[in-house]
């Protein structure tokens, strides 16, 4: 059956969901493809399906996946970077909307990630394109403030959310510890926010060859663990501060606002 053009449904929580399955797919899948399915399903639901030819989950791992940390081993962790608590929230959220997650795996031959969920149709009456330009509503453009931070994320999910919690503020994204270190090589910066699992150089050794050379510039760890000790191993390597994800906005911009303007009064 064709898919209704318009649903009432949680756009925030769909657009979270499927943008980390993507991401997942993206990150194990080094050759292949990786594909997205919508269909309709009976009794006003839809089907999202994320299908990959990638690394796959071993048989005994696939109950686990969606626990904090899970990974499959420590070699793909080191390789590829962490999934963190990823899979974790997209699992809280598809219960949020009512639904529940599916997982097949084959190793060595990809991984198909499936959840439905249900919707209302949203009406609309049609109107012309001169009405729709009436009710467009104008929107400013806002000036971003003037605080360039660079964001060393491997995960794309990871960054988005950031990069929306961030969206007044001049970011700069690295994919992982050495571009980091080459982009400050580059520009000065206000503020690193430095994820700490992340394939190539993690945070840790790319923070301790930063300090090498500065050490005032601020540095924000962010990091899936939340063990004892992990606090303490950021702040030994150089790192000026710590948040534990999932990364709340609000706790964010807050650091993001206290290390920016001490950077700038040094300067």
């Amino acid at each position: 059956p064709d898919l209704p053009s318009k649903i009432l449904s949680d756009e925030g929580k769909l657009i979270h969901i499927v943008s980390n399955l993507i991401s997942n797919a993206l990150k194990f899948t080094e050759r292949g493809k990786v594909e997205l399915r919508v269909k309709k399903l009976a009794h006003s639901k839809i089907q999202i399906l994320v299908k990959d030819t990638g690394i796959g989950i071993p048989k005994e791992k696939l109950s686990m996946i969606f626990n904090k940390f899970e990974q499959v081993n420590g070699t793909i962790r080191r390789k590829y970077g962490g999934t963190g608590l990823g899979l974790t929230i997209v699992k809280e959220l598809v219960k949020i909307l009512g639904g529940k997650i599916e997982v097949t795996s084959e190793l060595g031959k990809g991984s198909t990630f499936s959840f439905s969920f249900a919707y209302r149709l949203l009406k609309q009456r049609e109107v012309s394109d001169k009405d729709q330009a009436k009710l467009k509503p104008k929107i400013k453009k806002k000036t971003k403030k003037d605080i360039n931070i660079l964001i060393a994320e491997d995960d794309d999910f990871g960054y988005y959310i950031i990069e929306r919690s961030l969206e007044d503020y001049t970011i700069t994204r690295a994919k992982d510890g050495k571009d980091a270190l080459e982009k400050i090589k580059k520009k000065s910066y206000d503020l690193v926010l430095m994820d700490i699992q992340m394939p190539k150089m993690d945070g840790l050794e790319a923070t301790r060859k930063i300090r090498e050379k500065d050490f005032h510039l601020p540095i924000i760890a962010l990091t899936a663990k939340a063990m004892k000790g992990d606090k303490e191993k950021c702040l030994e390597a150089g790192c000026s501060d710590y948040i534990s994800k999932p990364i709340t906005p609000d706790e964010l911009i807050a650091k993001v606002n206290q290390y920016s303007a001490k950077s700038r009064l040094r300067k």
